[in-house]
């Protein structure tokens, strides 16, 4: 779930930052703050942000981002656009689900080349227990073309913020199986309840006096060495306690 509640506020960051023409071009871990826990999420190191109108200027030899997590189109030195930031976003998303950044390589190069061409192992794979929409969603993400990916972070965000409060229901019990309903049986009037009690105390009474717990002797209804072991008991209790 803290996995969920990060990532909707990377995304509703990176939405943030897109509505203001900028396109941040090195998301990752390193440049995500946590303040509070959890409770709320800075994306920090804008160093790299460019207009969105300017992000297709580029610097020959110059390579710009963390290889890691970077877009394919980013490290082939292409035009990129807001769709960039969410490879690197659906990057992020996947080391936090497996621990591990997903394309890894000895060299740099070997990296940017695993970017550009190969399709990293499925999340589901390595840790069986996240949900299959989970794994489609950063699989969405890691589109090879741009316009395979999701169209912007707000849509990502959404459908973050949808899954998490489904899980937030669910964890919170509100979210009802779909059971019989049955009608609870009504009580006996306290005239009927007082009768069972009767009932039940003579019951009581009878077996005890064929047991031989109850004694004709008021002042002490048990064995008198039974009544002092179990206070002997008790005390012992108390003590050790």
């Amino acid at each position: 779930m803290e996995t969920l509640r990060i990532g909707l506020q990377i995304a509703e960051g990176l939405a943030a930052a897109h509505r203001q023409g900028l396109v941040h071009r090195d998301v990752k871990p390193a440049n995500i703050l946590l303040e509070n826990s959890v409770e709320r999420i800075k994306l920090s190191d804008f160093g790299l942000a460019r207009a969105i109108d300017d992000a297709s200027v580029t610097q020959l030899g110059v390579l710009a981002g963390t290889p890691m997590y970077m877009s394919p189109e980013q490290a082939q030195g292409e035009p990129v656009d807001l769709r960039s930031d969410l490879f690197s976003l659906g990057s992020v998303l996947y080391a936090m689900c497996t621990g591990r950044p997903p394309f890894r390589a000895p060299t740099t190069m070997a990296v940017l080349k695993r970017v550009c061409e190969e399709t990293p192992r499925p999340v589901r794979e390595i840790s069986p227990e996240l949900p299959v929409w989970l794994g489609d969603l950063l699989a969405r993400l890691h589109a090879k073309a741009p316009a395979d990916r999701f169209a912007s972070a707000r849509e990502v965000a959404d459908l973050l913020a949808q899954h998490l409060a489904d899980l937030q229901n669910v964890a919170g019990g509100l979210v009802v199986p779909d059971v019989p309903s049955s009608v609870p049986p009504k009580s006996p009037p306290p005239a009927m309840r007082l009768r069972y009690w009767v009932i039940a105390a003579a019951v009581v009474c009878g077996v005890a006096r064929r047991s031989g717990i109850y004694r004709s002797d008021r002042r002490h209804p048990f064995p008198r060495h039974g009544h002092s072991s179990v206070l002997a008991g008790r005390d012992v209790g108390r003590r050790s306690g």
